[in-house]
């Protein structure tokens, strides 16, 4: 991005909490708390990138980013119409050259339309799903979210640990595409996957909803691959519950997303203590915090989003990318991947061009 262009918060979400102004001195960048900005804030470019160093939002870790020097100017929430600026820095990520329309835009899905049904409101679409499920998937079935037990199961996490949660909730009057009632399998397989996908992606959202769409569509690729059903859900860990549907099966099957093992090195698995404690709901407890911020709350929202979007409505959900029709393998940061070839597909028009987020491979002669 050059010095003097326009860029654009395309990263973020229509109803996305914002991102934070940084202050960077001598390659050490830190969030200016006072200044949050959401995808409508005008930014300039003012200068060459640079790599800095920042505390990871998701988990605190101090990661490299290649940061940029702006002047921002944003509508003040508190005085209508009248609008506040200033300088600073933003992590490169968050920019785009062109203003690209959010994957779950509020204003799109509120022009949508699907056909009536005699138990559902007229008006359906994925975010309005979404929205109802909500309250009902990601629940913390541990006594302390911050906390994790010392020793799990040996069976299954999934099975051991959320499936009693789920199996409380109401289901909710609601239809998928085929206008087909919603059941407990797709309540299931929405909170299995909105789960993996955090877990495993979780520090990726902030870099843009590409990257967990991708990881979500892996699965529902191997959903569809029926023939190949018994090699993703190969494990050496005891499955508890039988009637657990085959999407939820695939993407708990701790061999196949690591997210979902109990342990990692003789520890206990620390993405897994992600995935069964979400942030749900602010200043409440999720396994980083007793409070969590507004921010943290959006990842996991996005998640339930693209989950609901994937079980509910998933011809609409293959859209996202056509290229990903037959990849089922992805990893994170490996740079290869047995002998199976690389490949680059878009979701949404969006490059996967953060390789520590997520690579995309293709079998031998597939």
């Amino acid at each position: 991005m050059a010095s003097g262009k326009t860029a654009y918060l395309s990263t973020l979400e229509d109803d996305d909490s914002g991102t934070p102004i940084y202050n960077c001195q001598q390659k050490k960048c830190t969030e200016q708390e006072s200044v949050i900005l959401n995808r409508s804030a005008t930014v300039q470019i003012t200068g060459a990138e640079f790599k800095g160093f920042m505390n990871d939002p998701f988990d605190d870790d101090e990661v490299t980013e290649l940061f940029v020097p702006v002047e921002y100017s944003y509508l003040d929430s508190q005085s209508p119409n009248k609008f506040k600026t200033g300088k600073g820095f933003l992590p490169k990520y968050l920019l785009s050259e062109k203003n690209q329309s959010a994957f779950f835009s509020i204003e799109e899905e509120s022009n949508s339309r699907m056909p009536a049904a005699v138990v559902v409101p007229k008006k359906m679409n994925p975010l309005k799903t979404a929205t109802q499920i909500y309250e009902l998937v990601g629940e913390c079935p541990l006594a302390n979210p911050m906390a994790m037990p010392k020793k799990l199961s040996k069976d299954n996490v999934f099975d051991s640990y959320v499936y009693n949660k789920l199996k409380k909730q109401k289901i909710p009057r609601l239809v998928n595409e085929q206008m087909k009632p919603m059941t407990f399998e797709d309540l299931m397989n929405i909170d299995s996957l909105a789960r993996t996908i955090y877990g495993e992606m979780g520090k990726c959202f902030r870099k843009g909803l590409q990257y967990p769409i991708a990881a979500a569509l892996v699965a529902v690729n191997r959903l569809e691959n029926k023939s190949r059903f018994k090699e993703w859900t190969s494990s050496k860990v005891k499955r508890k519950m039988a009637s657990v549907p085959p999407l939820t099966r695939i993407v708990t099957t701790p061999e196949k997303f690591n997210v979902w093992k109990a342990y990692d090195g003789g520890k206990v698995n620390g993405p897994l203590h992600h995935s069964l404690c979400p942030a749900r709901t602010v200043n409440k407890p999720f396994w980083k915090t007793d409070k969590a911020s507004q921010a943290e709350v959006d990842i996991w929202k996005n998640a339930v989003r693209i989950a609901t979007e994937a079980v509910m409505f998933p011809s609409k959900f293959k859209t996202r990318s056509p290229a990903m029709k037959n990849i089922n393998f992805y990893t994170s940061g490996m740079g290869q991947y047995k002998d199976y070839a690389q490949v680059f597909p878009f979701v949404n028009d969006r490059p996967l061009e953060n390789f520590d987020c997520i690579e995309m491979w293709k079998e031998p002669g597939k």
